[in-house]
C-alpha cells in the first residue's frame, strides 16, 4: 500500500495526544460570492497566469481592431482565437497542419517581437531593414521568410508579415511544412495585399466598418463634432516620469512614454522590451546601417546611471530607417538600456547628428533622472 504524506502526518498529530480520544469540529457549510473567492474560476488563461496584455494600446485598442477581406478560394477560414492573438484564421483546406493567421496587433515593439520569430526557428535575428517591402492591408511592411524546425517539426516553413505603429506591430503569419508554404507564397502575399483594416461597429450584427470605403455625398457627418462623440487620444498613464530638459517638446498624442521631439525631426522616447540586452543593441544598430557588434565592441560598451543601475550606452551613426516609416540621414542614435527582472528597460533618442551631439548631456541627465512611479 502507498503511504501519503498527508497520511503520514494526520497519523503523527492522532498519536502525539498520548492516545487520548481528540474529536476535529466542522463549522456549516457556507456559501460566499465569487468577488469574495482568491480563485476566479473560468478566468482566461492570460488572466490567472497573470500574463501581461500585449494587446496594443491602454485600452486594447488594437484588439477590437478588425480586418476585411477574403482568403484564396483553397484557404479554409476557422473561428478566430482572439485570446491567442489570432483575430483571423486560415489553414490550406483541410490540411491540419498549416496555420495562417492575422494578429490586429501586439505590443513589445518590432525589436522583441522580431527576435521571437528568428527564435522560434533556432535563427539569430536580422536587421528589420534587410528585409524586403511587400504590401500588407494597403501599407508597406517587411516580409520575412524562415525555414528549418518549428514547434519541434523539421522541414518546416514560415511567411511572415509585419508593419509597426509606435511599438504596436501587425502581422499575418502564415506556417507549415516547407513544400506547402513554398507551393503558396503567392498566395499568401494576395491575403497579405487584400486584407483592409477597419473598425468593430456598434451593433453586433452590423458588419465590420471598412475605414477605406467612401460615404454617400449625403451622408450626414461622422465623427466628433455635433452630435457626435469624441474619441478619447489621450495617451496611457506613464509607468515612468524623469526631469524633462528644455527644449524637448511633447508629442501630442502618443501612445509613448515620455515622447518629445527636439531640433531637426528628432524624438526621444521610453520603454520596455523582452530579449536578450546583446540582440537588442544588435537590432537598434541594424536601424543605422552598422552591422552585429563583435565580443569586443560589446565590451566596450560605456555604462550610464539609470533607474538604480548602470545601463548600457549605445551610441552609432549612419542613415537612420525605422520599421515605422522614420527615415534621417545622417543619423544618431543614443539608447540606454538597463536589463533588470527578464525585461529591458530603454531611453532612446535619435536625430541628425549635429541635434545629437547637442543633446547628448541632456540625454544622459534625463536618464540619470527616470523613475518609476507607483
Amino acid at each position: 500500500m502507498r503511504t501519503t504524506p498527508l497520511f503520514v502526518l494526520s497519523l503523527s498529530l492522532l498519536l502525539s495526544g498520548g492516545c487520548q480520544r481528540q474529536t476535529a469540529a466542522w463549522s456549516d457549510p457556507h456559501t460566499v460570492s465569487s468577488e469574495q473567492r482568491p480563485t476566479r474560476f473560468g478566468a482566461p488563461a492570460r488572466e490567472r497566469l497573470a500574463l501581461p496584455d500585449l494587446r496594443g494600446g491602454a485600452s486594447g485598442a488594437a484588439a477590437t481592431l478588425q480586418f476585411v477581406g477574403q482568403a484564396p478560394a483553397a484557404w479554409k477560414e476557422l473561428p478566430a482565437q482572439p485570446s491567442s492573438f489570432k483575430d483571423r484564421l486560415w489553414r490550406i483546406g483541410d490540411d491540419e497542419a498549416t496555420e495562417c493567421y492575422l494578429t490586429a496587433g501586439v505590443g513589445g515593439g518590432v525589436a522583441v517581437n522580431l527576435n521571437r520569430w528568428y527564435g522560434q526557428f533556432g535563427a539569430a535575428p536580422a536587421a528589420p531593414e534587410s528585409l524586403p517591402v511587400v504590401e500588407f492591408a494597403g501599407q508597406p511592411a517587411r516580409l520575412l521568410e524562415l525555414t528549418g524546425t518549428y514547434k519541434g517539426k523539421p522541414g518546416s516553413a514560415m511567411m511572415l508579415v509585419f508593419r509597426a505603429k509606435g511599438d504596436v506591430v501587425t502581422t499575418l503569419k502564415f506556417t507549415g511544412p516547407e513544400a506547402t508554404v513554398t507551393a503558396h507564397r503567392d498566395d499568401f502575399l494576395e491575403l497579405a495585399k487584400a486584407l483592409r483594416a477597419s473598425s468593430a461597429s456598434p451593433m453586433p450584427s452590423a458588419p465590420p466598418i471598412d475605414r477605406g470605403q467612401q460615404m454617400p455625398s449625403d451622408h450626414p457627418p461622422i465623427g466628433g463634432g455635433a452630435g457626435g462623440a469624441e474619441r478619447d487620444m489621450s495617451p496611457p498613464p506613464s509607468p515612468f516620469a524623469a526631469d524633462v530638459p528644455a527644449g524637448w517638446t511633447p508629442v501630442p498624442g502618443s501612445q509613448r512614454v515620455l515622447h518629445h521631439s527636439f531640433g531637426d525631426g528628432g524624438e526621444v522616447y521610453v520603454s520596455q522590451l523582452g530579449g536578450g540586452l546583446r540582440a537588442m543593441l544588435d537590432i537598434w544598430r541594424g536601424e543605422v546601417g552598422v552591422g552585429t557588434a563583435s565580443d569586443a565592441e560589446f565590451a566596450a560598451v560605456g555604462k550610464v546611471p539609470m533607474l538604480g543601475g548602470e545601463a548600457a550606452l549605445l551610441d552609432v551613426a549612419g542613415d537612420y530607417h525605422s520599421m515605422s516609416g522614420k527615415q534621417i540621414a545622417g543619423a544618431r542614435i543614443l539608447v540606454a538600456a538597463l536589463e533588470q527582472g527578464g525585461a529591458i528597460t530603454f531611453a532612446k533618442l535619435v536625430g541628425t547628428a549635429a541635434d545629437v551631439e547637442a543633446q547628448r548631456p541632456a540625454f544622459l541627465q534625463f536618464c540619470a533622472s527616470l523613475r518609476r512611479q507607483s
